[in-house]
């Protein structure tokens, strides 16, 4: 990180202070992030069941439950690890937000 001092507008002889961060050249997150930022695209993160039950005022059991009838679509990592994304639960609740299988 590099610390900047500048002149303050038109001369008043007040000093900013800006912060500038630099990266290594060969960091590969910094240049994938940056790639991101040029794109335009955002990350997307994904939700626990414990989050997506939080979010949706509900118990992890009733996320489980619907993901086990197949009508909330996850993302599995692993054997036990699953993901929610934001999208996937926004379109069970307007589906009606089933946990049996109909």
């Amino acid at each position: 990180m590099k610390v900047v001092a500048e002149q303050g507008p038109l001369g008043t002889g007040e000093r900013t202070v800006s912060t500038v961060v630099q990266h290594r050249a060969d960091d590969p997150v910094a240049s994938h992030e940056n790639r991101l930022r040029r794109s335009g695209s955002r990350v997307e993160q994904f939700l626990t069941v414990a989050e997506a039950a939080q979010s949706v005022g509900c118990c992890e059991e009733t996320i489980r439950r619907a993901h086990l009838a197949r009508q909330l679509q996850v993302l599995r990592f692993g054997a036990r690890r699953v993901r929610i994304r934001p999208a996937a639960l926004v379109a069970w609740l307007e589906r009606g937000g089933k946990t049996t299988a109909a």
